[in-house]
């Protein structure tokens, strides 16, 4: 039993090439069925030149089985059993087995059926055409010359060879329809896999790509965004200006720019060390963070300076954002022993445009430190 299995699976499992396991089917179907016909010829006793016809095909199906299988040679065996037995075979068993009052109509069938399956472009268009002028000549002329056609001459015969026709089409026809549904379904599972697998990669890929913007962008001391990142947002912004013109003074939610500086950045690092001046800078950010990037983008763009850009904030909700980080940077600087000072300036983007506005909050700022340095 595990041999015949074996067997199976070697010459009829989807491993094999598709075309080569259709013709294993059909040429099994067919020695299967010539071995049903040799015990139907004996049981209702048809003239021994059938039986001979039978043999004949079944050596020519083996042949063509070994051919393909042993060595390759799918071609030529195609060619056997598409000439051999479609156009040569069939038609003396139809004329020596009964005529159109026996099981040959299906045995044509399957002719024309394993012609579609087994060939391609023009060969295939030549033999079907082949074997519908020689089926359709065979009927013409056992309708009009009934003389050179051998009848069954029993009723039972005849049903018994129609009956064993029928059933060998209709299986070899549904195990052929199952393979192909069965190789459709892996094909179609592939598919999903090969979508899943490709969609997998594709979102990794996407993470890869924002962590790496995200670290190319962003300042490794402060984790806020760097200077980089700063100008592509200018330019954005540079683009806007370009394509819908200024914007107004009056916009709901205009463009503003806030820059900031730490003061005494210098006395803090020859004082306590640069650590801690690292620590003063990275307070700064935090605090701006705090302050502002819930609806703004901060960034660090020197050394000690830092500027705020935003984009969803009126004028008055980002002057109170304001007022309160200047009162955060005081109650945290009671708290240090390097009293941290911020000055910070911003403006509005109005229609002089998005650089003259950074000149004008950088200006605001360097105002501010001097009156914090006169205070």
């Amino acid at each position: 039993m595990e041999k015949l299995k074996n067997f199976f699976l070697k010459f009829y499992s989807g491993e094999n090439k598709l075309q080569i396991t259709i013709f294993n089917i059909i040429v099994g179907g067919g020695i299967a069925a010539g071995i049903i016909s040799l015990a139907v010829t004996i049981i209702i006793g048809i003239w021994w030149l059938e039986a001979l016809i039978i043999a004949a095909a079944e050596a020519l199906l083996i042949t063509s089985f070994f051919l393909a299988n042993k060595y390759g040679r799918l071609d030529l065996s195609v060619i056997i059993v598409s000439v051999g037995i479609s156009l040569l075979i069939f038609p003396l068993l139809f004329f020596i087995g009964g005529g159109v009052n026996s099981g040959m109509p299906f045995w044509f069938v399957m002719g024309i059926i394993a012609v579609f399956l087994l060939t391609r472009g023009k060969t295939r268009i030549i033999l079907v055409l082949l074997d519908i002028i020689a089926y359709s000549v065979c009927f013409l002329i056992d309708y009009n010359f009934p003389r050179y056609v051998v009848r069954i001459d029993t009723v039972k015969g005849v049903y018994m060879d129609k009956w064993q026709s029928m059933v060998v089409l209709a299986l070899v026809v549904g195990i052929i329809l199952c393979f192909q549904n069965k190789v459709h379904m892996q094909m179609h599972q592939k598919d999903i896999m090969q979508k899943q697998e490709l969609d997998k990669a594709r979102k990794e890929a996407e993470k890869a790509k924002e962590a790496y913007l995200n670290l190319a962008y962003t300042d490794i001391m402060t984790d806020v965004r760097n200077r980089t990142a700063f100008e592509n947002h200018m330019e954005q912004i540079r683009k806007k200006e370009q394509a819908h013109g200024m914007p107004s003074d009056k916009s709901r939610f205009p463009v503003i720019i806030l820059m900031a500086d730490l003061n005494s950045l210098k006395h803090i690092n020859d004082t306590f060390g640069h650590e801690i001046g690292d620590n003063a800078i990275c307070d700064a950010a935090r605090l701006l963070k705090n302050g502002f990037e819930r609806d703004s983008s901060c960034y660090r763009i020197g050394g000690d300076e830092f500027c705020v850009i935003s984009e969803s904030m009126s004028e008055s909700s980002f002057e109170k954002c304001f007022e309160k980080f200047e009162t955060d940077v005081e109650e945290y600087s009671r708290k240090t022993e390097y009293n941290l000072s911020i000055a910070a300036g911003y403006a509005v983007v109005g229609k002089a445009g998005v650089d003259e506005a950074y000149k004008n909050a950088d200006r605001n700022m360097y105002e501010r430190k001097l009156k914090m340095k006169c205070d």
